[in-house]
Protein backbone atom coordinates (compact mmCIF):
# COMPACT_ATOMS: atom_id res chain seq x y z
CA UNK A 1 0.00 0.00 0.00
CA UNK A 2 1.01 3.59 -0.51
CA UNK A 3 0.65 5.87 2.50
CA UNK A 4 -1.25 9.06 1.60
CA UNK A 5 -1.56 11.79 4.20
CA UNK A 6 -2.98 14.67 2.21
CA UNK A 7 -6.25 13.15 0.95
CA UNK A 8 -8.52 15.67 -0.78
CA UNK A 9 -11.22 13.51 -2.39
CA UNK A 10 -11.44 9.74 -2.80
CA UNK A 11 -13.92 9.92 -5.68
CA UNK A 12 -12.47 8.09 -8.67
CA UNK A 13 -9.69 6.27 -6.80
CA UNK A 14 -11.05 2.80 -7.60
CA UNK A 15 -11.57 3.67 -11.24
CA UNK A 16 -8.06 5.14 -11.36
CA UNK A 17 -6.60 1.98 -9.85
CA UNK A 18 -8.44 -0.47 -12.13
CA UNK A 19 -8.01 1.47 -15.37
CA UNK A 20 -4.30 2.08 -14.84
CA UNK A 21 -3.65 -1.50 -13.74
CA UNK A 22 -5.34 -2.78 -16.90
CA UNK A 23 -3.52 -0.20 -19.02
CA UNK A 24 -0.15 -1.34 -17.66
CA UNK A 25 -1.00 -5.04 -18.04
CA UNK A 26 -2.22 -4.55 -21.61
CA UNK A 27 1.10 -2.80 -22.31
CA UNK A 28 2.89 -6.00 -21.25
CA UNK A 29 3.88 -5.05 -17.70
CA UNK A 30 3.96 -7.98 -15.29
CA UNK A 31 1.12 -8.22 -12.77
CA UNK A 32 3.03 -6.79 -9.75
CA UNK A 33 4.19 -3.80 -11.81
CA UNK A 34 0.72 -3.27 -13.24
CA UNK A 35 -0.79 -3.28 -9.75
CA UNK A 36 1.90 -0.90 -8.51
CA UNK A 37 1.12 1.44 -11.40
CA UNK A 38 -2.56 1.35 -10.45
CA UNK A 39 -1.75 2.12 -6.81
CA UNK A 40 0.40 5.08 -7.79
CA UNK A 41 -2.33 6.55 -9.98
CA UNK A 42 -5.01 5.96 -7.32
CA UNK A 43 -2.85 7.56 -4.61
CA UNK A 44 -2.31 10.62 -6.78
CA UNK A 45 -6.01 10.75 -7.69
CA UNK A 46 -7.05 11.08 -4.03
CA UNK A 47 -4.66 14.01 -3.70
CA UNK A 48 -6.56 15.84 -6.45
CA UNK A 49 -9.81 17.78 -6.30
CA UNK A 50 -10.71 16.29 -9.69
CA UNK A 51 -12.20 12.82 -10.17
CA UNK A 52 -9.77 12.32 -13.06
CA UNK A 53 -6.66 14.32 -12.29
CA UNK A 54 -5.92 16.83 -15.01
CA UNK A 55 -2.16 16.18 -15.06
CA UNK A 56 -2.58 12.47 -15.84
CA UNK A 57 -0.65 11.48 -18.95
CA UNK A 58 1.49 8.59 -20.09
CA UNK A 59 4.65 10.63 -19.49
CA UNK A 60 3.60 11.72 -16.00
CA UNK A 61 2.65 8.17 -15.06
CA UNK A 62 6.02 6.89 -16.27
CA UNK A 63 7.81 9.59 -14.24
CA UNK A 64 5.72 8.77 -11.15
CA UNK A 65 6.65 5.09 -11.49
CA UNK A 66 10.32 5.97 -11.75
CA UNK A 67 10.07 8.17 -8.64
CA UNK A 68 8.30 5.42 -6.72
CA UNK A 69 10.98 2.87 -7.56
CA UNK A 70 13.81 5.10 -6.26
Amino acid sequence: AIQVEDVIDVTGAGDAFVSTTLYAWLNREDIPTAIQTGMINASNTIRSKDTVRTELSRNNLTNEMEEFIK
